[in-house]
């Protein structure tokens, strides 16, 4: 009888670790799905994604730091308003329809080094045919020659790990850039204001063009995105 309740508890332990190590979380705007043990995280599938996207290479749940690894089958299947997709460093694999069916989507930016492991359909019905693909430049290579991503119709690089974009505006160019945790802003716009956020939301700097530059030191780690607004335009920034 001892034998049998040692037998049951043991059987019981085993059902409580298997049941606790994972659960769903729901941070700035994204479903995951968190292993406490291994502390990683996995993008589900269960919201209505649109517009921009940023997959970040960690997220921090009840002040524990758990790295974003993978993306799960079907996390982003259907959502016809998803416009740009950020998918962070530190992602090594992709599901199944992970992007499929996701026909408004232009642009995908992967920062990974590493192509992940991605399964063949992840952009079924999603026309990558007609998307820009930017990769870090010494993983360009890889990309092109790595299906399903080699079925994109252009691929960039992402200049060294920093997005180093012009945009467009009335008559203007802007060229944005990051250096350390600092951006710089370089254009003709001068009395125009410069303000700076996280992919959250959360507001961290603002300043103004004088002589053509402007510097916003962010405070942001390595590998981060910040959204800078200038001129009614928005423009990705990652921090090298």
């Amino acid at each position: 009888m001892k034998k049998l309740n040692l037998l049951f508890t043991a059987l019981m332990l085993v059902c409580c670790i298997g049941t606790a190590k994972a659960e769903e979380v729901y941070i700035d705007g994204i479903i995951y799905d968190v292993v406490t043990k291994a502390k990683v995280a996995t993008v589900i599938s269960g919201s209505n994604y649109s517009g921009d996207i940023v997959i970040p290479s960690e997220i921090t749940y009840y002040d524990v730091i758990y790295s974003v690894t993978s993306i799960g089958d079907a996390a982003f299947s259907g959502c016809s308003g998803l416009t740009n997709v950020t998918i962070g460093i530190g992602v090594e694999n992709i599901g199944s329809e992970a992007f499929a069916k996701c026909e408004n989507l232009t642009d995908v930016y992967c920062l990974a080094t590493s192509v992940p492991s991605t399964h063949s359909g992840a952009f079924n019905e999603s026309y990558p045919e007609y998307m820009t693909l930017h990769v870090p430049e010494e993983a360009i290579n890889s990309y092109k020659a790595t299906a399903p991503w080699s079925s994109f119709g252009t691929v960039v690089t992402l200049n060294g790990g920093d997005y180093t974009n012009v945009i467009n505006v009335p008559a203007k160019a802007v060229l944005v850039t990051s250096n350390n945790d600092t951006i710089n802003i370089s254009c003709s716009l001068d009395g125009e204001s410069v303000a700076v956020y996280t992919t959250a939301g959360t507001f961290i700097a603002t300043t103004t063009i004088e002589n053509g530059t402007a510097t916003v030191a962010t405070g942001l780690s390595k590998g981060s995105v910040a959204i800078v607004n200038i001129a009614d335009k928005s423009i990705k920034v990652i921090v090298d």
